[in-house]
């Protein structure tokens, strides 16, 4: 009976990208996306036969342990529905029978608690409601993850294919295929549901003006993608939103060197922020960092992780900060390098990949694109770093190094490929049966 309550989710899903508008480009056959998608419903199956393997603990597989918190949550459904609604709204948290509800959760509550968001509650509450018709089989939770993703790496591509005409489609198989974006957004994990966000992100914002009218239905849309980031990853909408003020007024004001007011953003952003921890100590950016680096310490020791990273400890100076810059951005860029097992050799296979893109940019580079588009590839560069440095400076762990530069990866590909002259690139005998790509 599973297997087929499973076959008609995969259909279901199928149908939506036969029939929408949205997953139809032109030159593209109309079977390339649902095969896609197939591949990464496969992944997913793999992605939870690894995960079977590697955890026998159950309690502490990611793509798991918020569906069984999801579980206990739906649970009170059909006794309760009003203490349902209010577990899945988060009205009335402070009520003793919620507490309960929570009580029983073992991922509601974080281990170390600090003032950051905690995004725990975002997914479970979603693997709660997708109870309701679902029939508790986590197959069809992981298949909707994977439609989420799916659908953010498409809106992705054509929210920025309405800002950059010259996008060429290798970006939406890049977009949909690279490692980490491939595995880790295959399965009930918050990079599914953070994708869906960067998606519709890109899509509402870049399809928010028409004709000098505001469009209705992208204002929701960017709307919805806001609450979503908000909830999953505050970070890399605070970050997007930061790059923003700096893109914003070299594309207004038409500056010649778009990236002197990048830079000046980033001197005014830690100014305010050193400023904003003098008279409120529990926002200190550099203890928020150097205790969520000792979180991480402490829970990669805990579980005896295998691929903890040297990276220096963060103290409550900014110099000290610093001083760990390097050693993170080494970690980001090029760890995990290993082959000794299946998912650190996929990971160093990628981290080659990646460093292709560089390497067409400057063999094939694209003067014109450079110029005509020098403040979004600084936008991507400057993401990019930002967030490398970030992960690199809280996450001392290899394995989550990976999953956590996903969106990263998405900013570091288009930076490089509006480099990159896919005229030039595409004469080459090897490519030039595939020139719709480019």
């Amino acid at each position: 009976m599973n297997g087929l309550i499973i076959t008609l989710f995969i259909v279901f899903f199928l149908v939506i990208i036969y029939l929408t508008p949205i997953f139809r480009f032109d030159g593209l056959n109309r079977h390339v996306l649902p095969v896609l998608f197939l591949t990464k419903v496969g992944v997913s199956f793999i992605l939870m036969l690894l995960y079977t393997n590697i955890y026998p603990d159950r309690s502490k597989a990611d793509i798991f342990k918020y569906f069984d918190d999801g579980k206990i949550m739906n649970e009170v459904v059909h006794e309760n529905p009003k203490l349902f609604f209010n577990l899945l709204t988060g009205i009335s948290n402070d009520n003793p029978e919620v507490k309960v509800v929570f009580s029983k959760m073992h991922h509601w509550y974080r281990q170390w608690e600090n003032t950051t968001n905690n995004d725990n509650h975002f997914i479970i509450r979603v693997n709660a409601f997708l109870f309701l018709f679902s029939f508790g089989i986590y197959q069809v939770h992981s298949i909707i993850f994977c439609f989420f993703a799916f659908l953010g790496s498409v809106l992705f591509y054509r929210g920025l294919k309405n800002k950059i005409i010259e996008l060429p489609m290798v970006v939406l198989f890049l977009f949909i295929l690279t490692p980490t974006i491939l595995l880790w957004t295959s399965g009930n994990l918050k990079e599914a549901i953070l994708l869906l966000g960067l998606g519709l992100f890109f899509y509402g914002s870049f399809g928010l003006m028409k004709n000098n009218k505001i469009q209705f239905k992208n204002s929701l849309i960017a709307v919805l993608s806001i609450f979503i980031l908000l909830s999953i990853k505050s970070y890399v909408l605070y970050l997007m939103i930061f790059l923003l003020f700096a893109y914003l007024h070299n594309s207004f004001h038409k500056v010649k060197h778009p990236i002197i007011n990048y830079f000046g953003v980033f001197c005014l952003g830690i100014i305010a922020a050193l400023i904003l921890g003098k008279y409120y100590p529990s926002y200190d950016f550099v203890n928020l960092i150097s205790y969520k680096q000792r979180d991480f310490y402490n829970l990669a020791f805990e579980q005896n992780s295998g691929s903890i990273l040297y990276c220096p400890r963060i103290s409550n100076s900014i110099i000290s900060l610093i001083l760990a810059i390097p050693v993170a951005l080494f970690n980001v860029v090029f760890q995990p390098f290993s082959l000794s097992e299946p998912l650190k050799l996929l990971a160093t296979f990628e981290n080659l990949y990646l460093l292709v893109f560089p390497l067409l940019a400057i063999a094939f580079f694209n003067k014109s694109n450079f110029i005509k588009y020098q403040n979004e590839i600084i936008f991507c560069f400057a993401f990019v770093l930002v967030l490398y440095i970030l992960i690199g400076l809280t996450t001392p762990v290899a394995g989550a190094i990976v999953r956590y530069k996903m969106p990263a990866l998405f900013f570091y590909m288009i930076g490089f490929l509006l480099l990159i002259d896919f005229t030039k690139l595409s004469k080459y005998k090897l490519l030039s049966k595939w020139k719709i790509l480019f």
